[in-house]
């Protein structure tokens, strides 16, 4: 039954997309690199992207920071939150 919680997925529709840059669209590109830094710092926390304003987007992000992707920026100036201590 193709609506049962048991259906059987092909060997790759479970896998994310592929991040391969020589396939992404210009309508993906525009959309991925278009997301706020407001809408970011709900998701990551207030600190995060200091100095940049909320209305300015991703794509200017990654271009000041010489960087082609959020993981790439998160890995190197996103650092997760202090675990609190009991």
């Amino acid at each position: 039954m193709p609506n049962s919680p048991d259906a059987i997925l092909p060997e790759n529709e479970g896998d994310p997309p592929s991040r391969d840059p020589a396939s992404e669209t210009q309508a993906d590109y525009l959309a991925r690199t278009s997301t706020t830094i407001l809408e970011l710092r709900r998701l990551y926390g207030p600190h995060f992207a200091p100095g940049y304003g909320d209305n300015e987007t991703l794509g200017h992000l990654l271009a000041r920071a010489g960087l082609n992707t959020l993981d790439q920026y998160l890995e190197r100036h996103h650092s997760p939150p202090a675990p609190n201590k009991p």
